[in-house]
């Protein structure tokens, strides 16, 4: 919206920034504010339990070939990983860096990809119940805290916002 160069208009960028941050603290003092709405009744807990619980089932339910088919499926293809991948990718050839530091950058990519994917089929098929019930109580925990998320990722984007528009305008 400003243009291809920041010192163009550098005080419309910084102005840009700082009024979306002030936007973005009042949408965490609403996050805040509000009262649990009616999604947060029992039934409807009780029913994304059951949901939950459910799909907990299936996952109990799947063999080990089945486990590593859909895990070799989930890890080699699939369009947005092949989109991250190729952005990974671009991004390390035009950072201007040496051979050597370009092959230590797409090991790294690599191993944080597999991992990502190999980590959790791992873990089920080493631990079974005892991740199912993990991923049971992190459910939870992450469903009692999710405004309090909420309320500090806008803020932190906000404070973000605030120091670059400070640097635009120091620059």
């Amino acid at each position: 919206a400003t243009g291809s160069t920041a010192k163009s208009h550098a005080d419309l960028r910084a102005a840009l920034e700082v009024a979306l941050a002030f936007a973005l603290i009042a949408a965490a003092i609403v996050v805040h504010r509000r009262p649990p709405s009616k999604n947060d009744s029992p039934t409807a807990h009780e029913r994304s339990k059951a949901r939950t619980q459910a799909l907990l089932e299936r996952l109990n339910r799947l063999r080990f070939l089945t486990t590593v088919v859909a895990g070799s499926l989930l890890g080699i293809g699939g369009p947005k990983r092949l989109v991250l991948t190729s952005l990974a990718a671009a991004t390390i050839v035009t950072a201007g860096l040496g051979d050597a530091d370009q092959a230590a950058l797409v090991l790294v990519y690599v191993a944080l990809a597999s991992a990502l994917v190999w980590g959790p089929l791992i873990l089920f098929l080493l631990l079974g119940k005892r991740v199912i019930a993990f991923m049971e109580d992190a459910q939870g925990e992450v469903g009692r805290r999710q405004p309090q998320f909420t309320v500090y990722a806008l803020l932190l984007l906000a404070a973000l916002l605030v120091l670059d528009a400070a640097n635009v305008l120091l620059t």
